[in-house]
């Protein structure tokens, strides 16, 4: 892709946004000067009183500007040079969609002649000496007042500058070269840019599809091997302006040896009412908060396919992190600024001409920039000679994001999340890209360390795998696939049984799945629910089986999810299951982890306090690694603590685990809860809890999780004190 068309691309979601919104609620100014300085100061002067601002330091390429900004207004210094201002004036004018625009002239010369100049170029107001930013302001603020009076009283035609869009063109061909020199109207007729006038047959081509090219060509062989001119009509696809119809007519062939001819005719476009359609494709295809192509335009361009002779081509996808905190706090406006300056931070870069990137011989680049909405954007990428290149191309633009922005007298500093897929067209369908790119983006916004990452085919593999996980677990119950497992837990002094902890497994394709596996599943789907209400009734089915066994003293703990607190009818599951089974409530135990209870600590606070008035214990598990506040703890009406296994692990080795251990110890102690130490592996780990106070354990030292039938079994078989795990085995 050439820079010009990196410069167009689009933005799709927010293509639906109301034009009034954009054009009236944030007024958007186009600056045009060739000194960096004035633009970069009076652009912030605007943005900080309420403007959305391009700049524009290439006064030849307002058209462009115009095509991707959508200003409300444009604003000349008339100390640009090349071209000169009232120079400028005459593009806008004749720029379709330009006829009608406001713009300001500041000049410090009253020179009569310039003032003619610009008078006859259809400037709307001119400033002359001195313009401070609050005059600016001013002058700005009535042109748009004036303007939107005139559009609202039908009177905008009046002052316009109309020009019809060329309908024609002139061009030169030599077969020899592919060489083909042609008319501005000619260029601009299929919305290419060729300042010099000459360009290459087989670019030009590639307006149009595989269908139409080959058609063109039998048409022109038969023309330079002797036969009629025709006058053929294709169709053609412009970046702006979308399908349109051109006839061409050969006016002469001119034969300069045996094979090269030079071929000369014109271009016509017979469109029927093309510039209504010009509108409605850029009303489809292009955003109008930012100027860029949409996801509209951005799939169409993938499902197109590279462009002939493109080379190391990529797709990164951009996410803005933390955008929704920014709409929290400072509403939409704000968002839409943000968006709006990220927008022109990406079009600087890929309009770049110069190497960004730190190899420095480098050719990499961003060839185009769409807005996907929301918080999304999409980067076209090509010249990478390595695919890691496309690393180092969105490394930089995170740096350039990183700069601090400012919304008014706010100033914000960016993250962003960036997937890349660095793509093989001879091997790929480039609309695949999309999802590889989304898959590598995903992968990097969960991780701390690095924003940029490149697809790999096991992420492709992974989001497969849950994808099949998560309709699966759709069926897990009906199908009898769920199980619980029951772990002991022990009094160590005494080796003496008191209870069990139900976990619960799933048997996936012949595989037991672990919960760390299934369970952030099947809360992200809803499915924690009625699995949850499953587990709870599990749990009473085991408390009753053990009774029925003489181990009435046993007590079954099971876990729930936060996300059952919200539900609202968790005290009433739990009363109901108790009675279905015929069992105590003191002998059923709820285990929730301590962040999950942080999320919503009042509604936590209500549910767990209906729930304890059943009399069934509350127990906090994985202690010690949340973010929980002790003062709130204490409000909870708990019954027992877990100290987390990573505290448990080094409780004999090392000083730091063993004073968390026993400032958990002594918490309970001070709050009258039990205390209960999980993932106790050994007799050092055990021997060391109990000298600080922890005599009830759980972990492979005592028995692995195992099925409700041989837990029973288990039960009834350790009635006073067990045989540790490794004498068991030893002795099997």
């Amino acid at each position: 892709m050439t820079a010009s068309l990196a410069a167009s691309l689009p933005p799709m979601a927010s293509a639906t946004r109301a034009v009034s919104v954009a054009s009236e609620a944030i007024p958007r100014v186009l600056l045009i000067h060739d000194d960096a300085m004035w633009l970069m100061h009076t652009g912030r002067e605007l943005r900080e009183r309420g403007f959305l601002v391009t700049e524009c330091n290439r006064p030849h390429e307002v058209g462009d500007l115009i095509d991707e900004a959508h200003p409300d207004a444009v604003v000349i210094d008339a100390a640009v040079r090349e071209p000169a201002a009232y120079v400028v004036c005459q593009q806008i004018r004749q720029h379709p969609g330009g006829e009608e625009l406001p713009v300001l002239l500041l000049s410090s010369d009253a020179a009569s002649e310039l003032h003619r100049l610009v008078q006859d170029a259809g400037v709307t107001d001119f400033s002359v000496g001195e313009t401070d930013a609050a005059m600016l302001v001013h002058r700005l603020r009535q042109m748009l007042w004036v303007a939107r009076l005139e559009r609202t009283l039908g009177a905008g035609g009046q002052h316009a500058h109309p020009r019809s869009p060329a309908r024609n063109g002139r061009f030169v061909w030599r077969t020899d070269s592919g060489e083909v020199r042609g008319s501005d109207d000619l260029f601009g007729l299929i919305d290419r840019r060729v300042p010099d006038g000459v360009a290459d047959v087989r670019w030009l081509l590639d307006v149009l599809s595989t269908h139409e090219r080959r058609r063109l060509m039998v048409s022109m062989q038969r023309l330079l091997r002797g036969g009629q001119p025709g006058r053929p009509e294709v169709e053609i696809h412009t970046r702006s302006s979308g399908q349109r119809t051109v006839r061409i007519e050969v006016q002469q062939v001119i034969a300069l040896d045996a094979q090269s001819f030079e071929v000369t005719g014109h271009v016509h476009d017979v469109s029927p009412s093309s510039s209504a359609e010009a509108r409605v494709y850029r009303l489809t295809h292009y955003d109008t908060l930012t100027g860029l192509p949409n996801r509209a335009w951005f799939v169409e361009q993938l499902k197109a396919g590279p462009r002939r002779g493109a080379q190391g081509l990529g797709l990164a996808l951009l996410d803005i992190d933390r955008y929704h905190e920014v709409l929290e706090a400072f509403g939409q406006d704000a968002c839409d600024r943000l968006i709006v300056e990220v927008a022109q931070r990406l079009r600087r870069l890929s309009r770049s001409a110069l190497p960004q990137w730190s190899q420095g011989a480098s050719r990499a680049r961003i060839a185009a920039v769409a807005y996907l909405g929301g918080d999304e954007f999409g980067l076209m990428l090509e010249h990478l000679a390595q695919p890691d290149e496309s690393l180092e191309v969105c490394r930089n633009v995170l740096n350039l994001l990183s700069e601090p922005i400012r919304l008014g007298e706010r100033e914000l500093f960016l993250n962003a999340s960036i997937g890349v897929h660095a793509a093989d067209p001879a091997q790929d369908d480039p609309i695949g890209w999309l999802g590889r790119a989304e898959l590598a983006r995903r992968a990097a916004a969960a991780l701390s360390t690095e924003r940029v990452l490149r697809f790999e085919p096991s992420m492709s593999e992974t989001a497969t795998d849950r994808l099949m996980m998560e309709r699966d677990l759709h069926y897990a119950m009906e199908r009898g696939e769920l199980s619980m497992q029951m772990q002991p837990k022990f009094a160590a002094s005494t080796r003496t049984l008191i209870g069990f902890e139900a976990l619960m497994r799933w048997s996936h394709r012949g595989q037991m799945q672990s919960p760390t596996r299934f369970i952030p599943i099947a809360e992200r789907n809803g499915l924690i629910v009625p699995m949850g209400e499953w587990a709870i009734d599990q749990a009473c089915a085991m408390i009753s089986a053990l009774s029925r066994a003489g181990r009435s003293d046993c007590r079954v703990s099971v876990n729930l999810s936060a996300q059952q607190l919200s539900d609202g009818r968790l005290p009433e599951l739990i009363e109901a299951a108790l009675a279905r089974h015929g069992v105590p409530a003191e002998r059923l135990e709820v285990e929730l982890t301590e962040s999950g209870l942080m999320h919503d600590p009042e509604l936590a606070l209500a549910v767990l306090r209906a729930i304890r008035a059943l009399g069934v214990g509350l127990a906090i598990d994985d202690f010690g690694t949340g973010y929980s506040s002790l003062a709130y703890l204490t409000r909870l009406p708990l019954t027992t603590l877990k100290i987390d296994r990573s505290f448990v692990q080094d409780a004999h080795l090392s000083e730091r685990s063993r004073a968390v251990a026993s400032a958990i110890v002594g918490l309970a102690l001070n709050l009258r809860l039990e205390v209960i130490a999980e993932g106790v592996e050994t007799e050092a780990q055990r021997d060391a809890l109990i000298a600080l106070g922890c005599d009830h354990q759980q972990g492979y030292l005592f028995g692995r999780a195992m099925p409700m039938d041989e837990a029973i079994r288990f039960a009834g078989s350790v009635l006073t004190a067990p045989v540790p795990v490794q004498e068991r085995i030893v002795q099997a």
